[in-house]
């Protein structure tokens, strides 16, 4: 099963695609072709997450079970120390890169933290605890600092300062006829950032 498809934001042409059981893949001919990485790690297990360096094609950062993978290369080799979670049930569920400050990254985890790295990945610091399951961080499309995520159960949160306040934007509490729309996954924006969609398991 295909989880994870991202595109690398300075070559449409470039793939990467993330599966539930046989890790991560790579297209660099707009999905003509595709390669599994060489990483003996990610050829197999669930990748949930990928991210691309704006600024830099060959950095990608990836996210399988307690870990993060990092590479420098363009997927030649990986980095699988870049961050490490001890915790045996926690698992990263998302990782997103900065548009504006590439230096800038941000993981999320299935206990609901946030964390963010200013040094691309050399070190850490928890920014949110949302009490619920992380399933999606969005970075507002015109403005870096603006950060969205879902939860599996607290709706989606918000913070207009990079991480250092949240507010809850959408729960039950709000919209008391819309059943589990607290239930989020997923997030999208349009160009402008004018529109931002929702799915939860009330709908979209």
């Amino acid at each position: 099963s295909a989880r994870e498809l991202v595109a690398d934001p300075a070559d449409r042409f470039a793939l990467y695609l993330g599966t539930d059981e046989h890790g991560l893949f790579y297209s660099y001919d707009g999905a003509s072709g595709w390669m599994q990485v060489r990483e003996p790690n990610l050829k197999e297990g669930r990748v949930r997450s990928v991210a691309v360096n704006p600024n830099d094609k060959c950095t990608v950062y990836v996210t399988r079970g307690q870990r993060l993978y990092k590479s420098e290369d363009c997927s030649r080799t990986f980095n699988s120390e870049a961050y490490v979670d001890n915790r045996g049930t926690v698992l990263l569920s998302d990782v997103e890169v900065d548009w504006f400050n590439p230096n800038v990254v941000y993981l999320t985890t299935s206990e609901g933290e946030v964390l963010k790295s200013s040094d691309q990945g050399k070190t850490w610091a928890t920014v949110y605890r949302s009490k619920s399951h992380i399933r999606d961080l969005h970075i507002d499309a015109t403005d870096s600092r603006i950060l969205l995520v879902t939860t599996a159960r607290r709706g989606i949160h918000r913070s207009n300062d990079a991480g250092a306040s949240w507010s809850m934007i959408l729960d039950d509490d709000k919209y008391k006829n819309f059943v589990h729309i607290d239930r989020t996954t997923h997030l999208e924006q349009d160009a402008s950032s004018n529109y931002t969609w929702a799915t939860s398991d009330y709908g979209f």
